[in-house]
């Protein structure tokens, strides 16, 4: 699957084999809307501007010099035939967003797309500016909720950071760390931060499991006995890319369960549920966090909690 924005270059490639070589003239490419079919070809069939390459390779490129997306969003099949009558043969679809990156991926510090949640919520056909608004708040505010509930967050920001070890501390808690670029201390009070540490030789960062469980370093541990930290307070300066590198899918799966409850807050703007069962209407408030929501984020591995909440750290 390739993504472009409307009206974007793009490209396609088809290969035939060495033993197929010199049908630049022959061989067609098609656009095809996201039925598949020929019935409704956008581009198509067409010869010109097609090349192969490298030259006597059988491998023909439709180049984006003259592909051009449609204008509007929409799911298209690119395919090439190798003549009239011929079978069509399929490259990777083409997805024509309003973005022109994936809209089912996550970018930056969100954790559930706007169109994840379209389709959550079965909202079909082109929306208008105030629903597509509140479906980006909920996004957004859904993100920001699971951070705030589980003090934490599941995407990376370089940040630099400072931390105080008790008096004889071997070891010290930290933010979650996903990547770290450098440990120096000040062991003089001066603010210099004139030593600095490597991690495998003077320390260690842990849990152990860390990387291969997918999820953040929480705390650096000496490798030495008789070895401590500055006793002066913020005496440790980290350096890196703090939170989680990659979100967790049971974040994601939150976040749509949150999303989802915030948007349909529109058609009930004072919190209430109407609840029917065995004939009887009762009334419910939306609650802090939806209960799944907050089963999902308790079974994460390597979260430190108390209750279903991480610490806190200062």
């Amino acid at each position: 699957m390739e993504y472009v924005g409307p009206g974007a270059p793009f490209s396609s490639r088809f290969s035939l084999g060495p033993d197929n070589t010199g049908l630049a003239g022959t061989v067609r490419f098609w656009l095809l809307d996201n039925d598949g079919t020929a019935d409704d070809a956008l581009i198509g069939p067409v010869t010109a501007g097609i090349i192969e390459d490298p030259t006597g390779s059988g491998d023909y490129v439709y180049p984006d010099s003259i592909g051009v997306a449609p204008a509007f969003q929409g799911h298209f099949a690119r395919a090439w035939d190798t003549g009239p009558g011929t079978r069509l043969f399929y490259d990777d679809d083409l997805l024509v967003t309003r973005t022109a990156v994936n809209p089912f991926t996550p970018v930056g510090n969100e954790y559930i797309t706007m169109e994840e949640l379209k389709i959550w919520l079965e909202l079909e056909g082109d929306l208008s500016d105030n629903l597509e608004t509140d479906l980006a708040m909920a996004c957004e505010a859904a993100s920001r909720t699971i951070d705030g509930y589980m003090h934490k967050q599941f995407y990376t920001t370089e940040r630099t950071r400072y931390y105080t070890a008790a008096y004889g501390a071997t070891g010290i808690k930290i933010h979650d760390l996903a990547e770290l670029t450098s440990l120096s201390l000040d062991f003089d009070g001066s603010g210099a931060f004139a030593t600095e540490w490597t991690n495998g030789s003077e320390f260690l960062l842990n849990p152990e499991g860390a990387v291969d469980g997918g999820y953040p370093f929480n705390s650096i541990d000496l490798t030495r006995i008789g070895r401590r930290f500055p006793r002066y307070q913020r005496g440790i300066r980290v350096e890196g890319q703090f939170g989680w590198a990659d979100t967790p899918v049971n974040v994601r799966q939150a976040a749509k369960i949150i999303a989802a409850k915030l948007f349909k807050r529109r058609e009930t703007p004072y919190a209430i549920l109407a609840l029917v069962a065995s004939e009887t209407v009762a009334a419910a408030r939306i609650g802090r966090i939806d209960p799944d929501a907050a089963e999902l984020l308790a079974t994460l591995p390597g979260v430190e909690r108390s209750g279903l909440q991480s610490v806190r750290l200062g």
